[in-house]
C-alpha cells in the first residue's frame, strides 16, 4: 500500500515530511538559510525556497518517500 506523506514546518531550521494518515514523522530535511516559502508539496515532491547571506535564493525539490534533493534552481540578485 502506498502511504501518504505530506509536509509541515518542523522548525525555522526544519521541515517534518509526516503521513497523512497517522501524523507520524517519517524523516526531517534541514533547511540552510532563511525559509522564504514553503513547504509546498505536489504529489511525492516538495519543494522548499530559502535566501542566503550571499544575495542568493536557492529552492529545492525534494522525494518526500527518500528525503532526497531532486532538483536544485539557484538565483543571485
Amino acid at each position: 500500500m502506498n502511504e501518504i506523506l505530506t509536509a509541515i514546518l518542523g522548525s525555522q531550521t526544519r521541515v517534518d515530511i509526516i503521513s497523512a494518515a497517522t501524523g507520524a514523522v517519517k524523516r526531517s530535511i534541514t533547511i540552510d538559510g532563511t525559509l522564504q516559502n514553503g513547504p509546498i508539496v505536489i504529489g511525492d515532491l516538495c519543494t522548499i525556497t530559502t535566501d542566503h547571506p550571499n544575495n542568493s535564493r536557492i529552492t529545492r525539490i525534494y522525494n518526500m518517500k527518500t528525503g532526497g534533493v531532486n532538483r536544485t534552481f539557484q538565483m543571485t540578485y
